[in-house]
Parts: structure tokens; sequence; C-alpha cells
């Protein structure tokens, strides 16, 4: 999948589970977890978007809150398949 693309549907998965980030603005490099833009509890549905964006399962080995810690790292770690 192409990078921009990948953020694009990452963004609205986002902005549908919490339609209050509608008034953040960010970007591939922002830090979704300080920001508050992920949680804990959104963790597991994120693992499931992306199984469902890829059609494949995701490997949880290796995932840490670096692995998660913004846009770009989501996609070099889930979809470039980097760690």
């Amino acid at each position: 999948m192409e990078e921009q693309a990948f953020y694009t549907e990452l963004k609205k998965f986002l902005l549908a589970r919490n339609p209050e980030l509608g008034q953040i603005n960010f970007d591939e490099n922002t830090h979704l977890i300080k920001t508050g833009i992920l949680d804990s509890f959104a963790v597991t549905e994120l693992i499931l978007f992306i199984e469902d964006l890829t059609g494949n399962p995701v490997q949880v080995e290796g995932l840490s809150v670096d692995t998660i810690k913004t846009l770009k790292s989501i996609y070099e770690f889930f979809i470039k398949g980097g760690d």
C-alpha cells in the first residue's frame, strides 16, 4: 500500500473512533500517544484495522510503544515490515 494512502486510511479510522480528533491537526510525525490520539484501548482496534486493511494477520512480536507512536512508525512496522 502506498504510504500517503495508508496515512489517509489510518486518519479516517482514528477520526471515526474519536470524532473530537477533528479538532486536532496531526500528521505522520505526530506522537499519537502523547497527544491522546491513541490510547491503550485503541491498540487492539488498531491491530484489527491493519489486519482488515492489509488482509494479513498482524504479528505482534516486536510490538512496542515506538512501533505505534506515529502514523509513520505504524506504516514502517506493519506495512513495510520494518522493525
